[in-house]
């Protein structure tokens, strides 16, 4: 991963560059870290003002997921592979690039191979050329030669190794950011490992399998530590400068860097060992120092959903179960994650993804939020036309496929999944919404009941309010509450009017709402019992708020004949 990396809090024994900084063991001492804290802003703040305005735009676009994509003309990749060429043979002599040349000449020359490490460099050919040397020194020092120019698989590595792998402090998450990124996400405080080097293989085998796919190469990927209160990590950033020299070595561009605390501590060493690396690399790193909730919301204002991350919603506490499911897979040579041209040959669904069952309420968190988009869009749907119903259709739709989510179906053969034409989506959808608005109308209507003995809700005459909008006698109309809502109908009269038919139903829910916001109540005087007087349901009052605009129109109508 070239540029930079913020996996690890900062190793103490880098701390000599930062004498002032120590882990605190008192109370007392917090008051000097939030001191420090100021004090590292303020540095990497001044670091970032030595950045030109193209790197600091960079950077934030990056972060924010809105950077263009170059693009690779057949003309233009020559080119720099030609260049990448060029700087190889000025640096390679005596180095393992040069024994990894010849003991398999076509693979260290392969045109797709040298890619990575221009598209991981953005297209420097002089840093790609230095980072190839980099990263055949630490396959030699990992795997050793006969491994030099093979791919590294599963079972290369050992047991520690994968013990390590399965702990789940780093992983792939299956759903990417809002920008179509793959998230490697990192547990600090779930480290575990006999010896650092088993760490180091299972970090350079899990980014073997990030590398695999173009998109990701193109896209870069988002790296994401969370380090809250009871996941920091206890090995005190034990190997913190040997885990840098292999990501700087391994070919990734890191887009973003997110480190979350809730621990000032943390937060603090974290930012130390930022101002340790090269000014142009800072933009794409963000701090954030809050709760579990804080840190998450911040988090998916950078395109990152709530959803896609391994937490338990109740406890916050790493939920593995998805990873172990792919670190199955792996030991059996298999690998369900969607990476390009390594697909597995069947659809696995992932959380956000909202998923259609013959018969079935499905839970899965992207079916609810898609239930909760239909219901929204319910109130006033059968009141929109054809093409105002399409766009609803496409917000929905795409508002799930931002957050990473896709729309599967089951195959009634084989029970594998597949995905579902979007005429389809939009179809379920429709009905869907309409289902909903059905249920809400049979809802009101069981409260307006008219006989007695039944749900409907009975106001004495001495329990009028002076807001209350009542119809009944014609003495009603002079009713504080019935000269209000004329007052505000006959103001809002010529908007009403020349309103399409969506706003009028929103301007009589606003005349619904003030009306009983100052504590008025639409009420029907009973035809059983004249004392009696009967609560109407919000769609009745509505359609009688609708009928007084229609009148004063009328009204006006009359005048000026």
């Amino acid at each position: 991963m070239s540029n930079f990396n913020v996996n690890y809090s900062f190793s103490s024994q880098c701390c000599g560059s930062y004498p002032h900084l120590f882990v605190p063991t008192t109370s007392s001492q917090q008051g000097y870290f939030h001191q420090a804290k100021a004090e590292l802003d303020a540095t990497l703040a001044d670091s970032m003002a030595q950045m030109s305005f193209d790197e600091r735009q960079m950077g934030q676009e990056d972060l924010h997921g809105v950077s263009e994509a170059i693009v690779e003309d057949r003309a233009q990749t020559d080119a720099w592979l030609i260049d990448l060429d060029i700087h190889l043979k000025a640096i390679k002599q005596g180095s393992v690039y040069e024994i990894a040349e010849t003991m398999d000449s076509s693979r260290v020359r392969d045109r797709e191979f040298r890619l990575l490490f221009l598209r991981s460099n953005r297209y420097n050919a002089k840093n790609a050329a230095k980072q190839m040397l980099n990263f055949f020194n630490m396959k030699l020092q990992l795997f050793g030669r006969k491994k030099l120019t093979k791919e590294i698989t599963f079972s290369d590595l050992s047991d520690d190794d994968k013990e390590c792998l399965k702990t789940g402090c780093m992983q792939i998450l299956p759903t990417t950011d809002r920008a179509g990124r793959q998230i490697l996400f990192q547990f600090p405080g779930l480290r575990n490992f006999k010896m650092l080097e088993n760490e180091l293989r299972a970090r350079f085998y899990i980014s073997n399998c990030l590398w695999k796919s173009q998109e990701t190469q193109r896209k870069g990927l988002v790296m994401v530590t969370y380090a809250m209160s009871g996941l920091e990590d206890k090995t005190n950033g034990a190997g913190f400068a040997e885990s840098t020299k292999l990501i700087l070595a391994l070919p990734l561009y890191v887009a973003g860097a997110h480190m979350s605390t809730d621990n000032v501590a943390q937060y603090v060493l974290g930012k130390a060992a930022i101002s340790l690396m090269p000014v142009s690399t800072r933009a794409r790193c963000k701090f954030h120092l809050g709760s579990d909730q804080e840190c998450q919301y911040i988090l998916s204002t950078f395109g990152i959903p709530r959803e896609a991350l391994p937490l338990d919603p109740k406890t916050n506490k790493p939920a593995l179960g998805e990873f172990l499911v792919w670190f199955n897979q792996q030991q059996l040579g298999k690998d369900p994650r969607m990476f390009e041209n390594e697909l597995d040959s069947h659809l696995r669904p992932a959380k956000n993804d909202v998923l259609f069952v013959a018969g079935q309420k499905v839970n899965n968190a992207g079916n609810e939020r898609f239930r909760a988009l239909a219901k929204k869009e319910s109130e006033y749907f059968d009141l929109m036309s054809n093409e105002k119903k399409t766009e609803i259709y496409d917000e929905i739709v795409n508002e799930i496929k931002r957050c990473g989510g896709r729309f599967l179906k089951q195959n009634g053969s084989d029970g594998l999944w597949m995905e579902v034409d979007v005429s389809e989506v939009r179809r379920k959808l429709g009905q869907m919404i309409r289902n909903f608005r059905h249920k809400r109308l049979n809802r009101e209507k069981e409260k307006s009941s008219t006989h007695l003995g039944t749900k409907t809700k009975f106001v004495t005459v001495d329990q009028l309010h002076p807001n209350d909008v009542l119809f009944g006698p014609l003495t009603c109309k002079n009713h504080q509450g019935n000269v209000l809502l004329r007052q505000a109908v006959k103001g809002l009269a010529s908007e009403y009017d020349s309103a399409p038919r969506v706003e009028k139903m929103r301007l009589t829910q606003h005349l619904l709402q003030q009306s009983t916001g100052l504590g008025g109540r639409f009420l029907k005087q009973s035809e059983l019992d004249s004392d009696r007087w009967e609560k109407l349901p919000d769609d009745v009052a509505r359609s009688k708020i609708s009928k007084l605009f229609r009148n004063v129109r009328r009204l006006k109508t009359t005048k000026h004949q």
